[in-house]
C-alpha cells in the first residue's frame, strides 16, 4: 500500500516551476499540508506537485491492473494506454500520443472504475495529465485532442470489458483486433515489450525519459 506524505506547499518541483497555485483549487489550499505519494524512484507527487519522471509513470502503470484485477488474465494500465493509442493510429492518428498519456494521473489514484469516479476527476486529470506532459518535454493541443482521445478510451472499455471480463453484458461487434496485438507483446514491468514500446513512442515525441 502506498505510504502517504504530507509536506507544505510552495516547495520546488521536478522542472522547476514549483506548487502551481491552480491545484490548489482543488481541496489544496495554500499554506495547509498537502497530500502526497512516493513515486517508483522516490520522487513525491500529488495533485499540486509537479510530476515525477517519465519513466516512473511507465513503470507504474504496468503495474496497475485494469478492472481493479477483476480480468480472467493479468492486463495492465499501460496495456490499456496502448491499446487505446493503437486504436487512436488506426483511426484519428492526431491524438494518438494523447492517447497513450492519457491514464498518467492513475499513478496518484490507480485504476478507479467508472462508476466510482468522482463527478469532477476527469477535469482533474485532464488538468493533471496536461500539465504533467508539458514538464515531460511534450507539446500537446490537451483541450483539442481530449474529447476525442475519451471516445476511443471509451471504445477500448469496451473492447476490454468483453473480451477480458467475465461479465457476460459487455455487448460491442467492434473489432479487438487492436487488443490482440497489445496482448501479443511480452509484458513484464519494468523491462517488457509494452514498456519499451511506450518508451520509444514518448521518446520520438521529444520525452524526456
Amino acid at each position: 500500500m502506498k505510504q502517504e506524505l504530507r509536506v507544505l506547499a510552495g516547495g520546488a518541483c521536478a522542472c522547476g516551476r514549483g506548487v502551481d497555485a491552480r491545484w490548489h483549487g482543488h481541496g489544496c489550499p495554500g499554506g495547509e499540508d498537502l497530500p502526497l505519494v512516493s513515486s517508483w524512484s522516490g520522487a513525491l507527487v500529488g495533485w499540486h506537485t509537479d510530476p515525477p519522471p517519465l519513466l516512473d509513470v511507465l513503470v507504474q502503470l504496468g503495474r496497475i491492473p485494469r478492472f481493479a484485477g477483476a480480468t480472467t488474465r493479468e492486463f495492465s494500465v499501460l496495456q490499456h494506454s496502448l491499446h487505446v493509442w493503437k486504436l487512436a493510429t488506426m483511426q484519428n492518428p492526431g491524438v494518438a500520443l494523447a492517447a497513450l498519456l492519457h491514464d498518467a494521473a492513475e499513478i496518484l489514484t490507480g485504476d478507479i472504475p467508472t462508476p466510482f469516479k468522482p463527478d469532477d476527476f476527469g477535469a482533474l486529470e485532464r488538468e493533471w495529465v496536461e500539465h504533467a506532459a508539458g514538464c515531460w518535454g511534450i507539446t500537446e493541443n490537451w483541450g483539442a485532442v481530449w474529447p476525442s482521445v475519451k471516445q476511443l478510451d471509451a471504445q477500448a472499455l469496451r473492447i476490454e470489458g468483453k473480451f477480458l471480463t467475465a461479465h457476460g453484458g459487455w455487448r460491442t461487434t467492434e473489432s479487438p483486433h487492436a487488443l490482440e496485438w497489445v496482448l501479443h507483446m511480452q509484458h513484464g514491468g519494468a523491462d517488457g515489450e509494452t514498456l519499451a514500446l511506450a518508451a520509444r513512442i514518448l521518446r520520438g515525441a521529444g520525452g524526456r525519459i
